[in-house]
């Protein structure tokens, strides 16, 4: 009597574990796929930026899914605030702490981590359909400011995900009155992709079918007069905040871009180390043998792909 009561809670408590696996164990099966991922990114005055991060999940199976887990890398000192999320459309009840025990339905939790944080959302999903998950927040110190340029990168796919990405796409917008023709914008990632900047004075990013485990992320850089604030790497001296100082500073670094892109034959040095092509500031990566990536472009990151290239925009 004793051995099949046993099994009968060993029964039990097998069913109540299969039921609340996570999405991201699911996926390894082939339960829940990321149909698409796009995120708009609204680069603020004050050096923060609003990101919206938009995720289209399709499940199939019998399965019950109640947690999707959303993780953020980053690196200096940043600071999110103002977190929201929701589920086609419906907000999300905020935790004060993750509950991955029970996972109340309808609601999310963030957990703060060095240099990282995971958003835990719990919902209840019983077998096939599509679901839209979004999660916006505000990031403080988004924008590394220097002496003459405020720059801006953030990786798109981090390193955990539950499946290939069917399409990834990025808007990416800067503060109003900001000179266009010193808005300039890298992005790295498979081939496929294009990064191109658009006729409102915003860039775009698309990238069809990226596996799973591809690390892609962009980048951008504008005059520092552009913001009031931000993540200060060096001293408020020489061209930093006074604007028309700074716009001498940028004509130098022009000139100075072009005399090294005639001395090299034609084509501009790529602050990755690779080399420009049309002389400009978009690039591939080429020979990654040519010169060692950017020290802050890709500083923070534990698994970065040297073997990656860069996305050329469309001209």
């Amino acid at each position: 009597m004793s051995r099949s009561l046993h099994r009968i809670r060993c029964f039990i408590l097998f069913v109540l574990v299969i039921s609340l696996f996570s999405l991201t164990a699911l996926a390894e099966e082939g339960s829940a796929a990321l149909d698409s991922l796009h995120f708009d990114i609204a680069l603020q005055e004050d050096g923060s930026a609003l990101i919206t991060e938009t995720r289209t999940v399709v499940f199939e199976g019998d399965r019950l899914f109640t947690r999707y887990g959303v993780n953020n890398f980053f690196t200096g000192p940043r600071t999110f605030t103002d977190w929201q999320a929701s589920i086609d459309g419906t907000p999300l009840t905020r935790l004060d702490a993750p509950d991955n025990e029970n996972r109340p339905e309808n609601s999310f939790a963030v957990e703060d981590g060095d240099g990282e944080n995971t958003v835990q959302i719990y919902f209840r999903q019983q077998g096939s359909g599509t679901r839209i998950f979004r999660i916006s927040y505000r990031l403080e110190n988004a924008v590394k400011l220097y002496s003459d340029v405020g720059e801006f990168f953030w990786n798109l796919t981090g390193e955990t995900g539950i499946s290939d990405i069917g399409s990834l796409t990025a808007t990416l917008t800067v503060p109003a009155d900001c000179p266009t023709e010193d808005f300039n914008i890298w992005a790295h990632g498979p081939l496929n992709g294009n990064f191109d900047k658009q006729d409102d004075g915003s860039a775009a990013l698309e990238i069809e079918n990226v596996p799973m485990g591809t690390i892609v992320d962009i980048r951008c850089t504008l005059p520092a007069y552009c913001f009031t604030g931000g993540w200060e790497q060096q001293g408020e001296g020489g061209a930093r905040g006074n604007p028309g100082l700074r716009k001498g500073a940028v004509r130098q670094r022009k000139r100075q871009a072009r005399g090294r892109a005639a001395r090299a034959g034609g084509r501009g040095a790529c602050p990755c180390g690779g080399r420009c092509l049309l002389g400009g500031p978009h690039c591939r990566a080429g020979s990654m043998g040519r010169g060692a990536p950017h020290p802050e472009f890709h500083r923070g990151f534990l698994r970065f792909d040297l073997r990656c290239v860069l996305l050329r925009p469309r001209l």
